[in-house]
């Protein structure tokens, strides 16, 4: 491995130990800053909610290090719990807000304690933060939308 694959791995490592900080300041931030959320009952928050955070900022690292854009299976899972917000009567607007808030978290994190050695990576961490969120908010307005035609 030479030393930029060593150093991309080191990054990628960082952001995946992080990922359990990063749910909780989602959470958090979500809370502080979407009136909506604040008003969930704490468990709803600390269980479902924080739930869907780690898994959906799991599949952005995990798309991240692939270099590609989250499949099928992921975009059914992240349909699906756009759907139970949707039944839950959270509003769209609001869902979409949580995913873009979860991609600021995520971008933070990626950049980081960064030198500028690392240029080249920040701007394909950026191209796949952009890409991501093209392919998860169609993803969410879809499933809710599936979720109040059918509900």
């Amino acid at each position: 491995m030479d030393g930029r694959s060593r150093n991309e791995a080191e990054l990628y490592g960082r952001l995946l130990r992080r990922l359990p900080e990063m749910t909780g300041e989602v959470v958090d931030r979500l809370v502080a800053e979407l009136p909506l959320y604040g008003r969930m009952p704490p468990e709803e928050l600390s269980n479902d909610i924080s739930r869907v955070i780690e898994r959906n900022l799991r599949v952005f690292a995990r798309t991240f290090r692939e270099g590609r854009a989250p499949g099928t299976e992921e975009l059914a899972a992240i349909r699906d719990s756009a759907a139970v917000r949707a039944a839950e009567g959270v509003p769209l607007e609001a869902v979409i807000a949580a995913y873009h808030l979860g991609a600021r978290v995520a971008w933070d994190a990626v950049v980081a304690d960064i030198g500028p050695e690392n240029l080249a990576w920040v701007t394909a961490a950026h191209d796949h933060v952009i890409s991501y969120l093209q392919a998860v908010v169609p993803a969410v307005a879809a499933g809710y939308d599936k979720a109040r035609v059918t509900g």
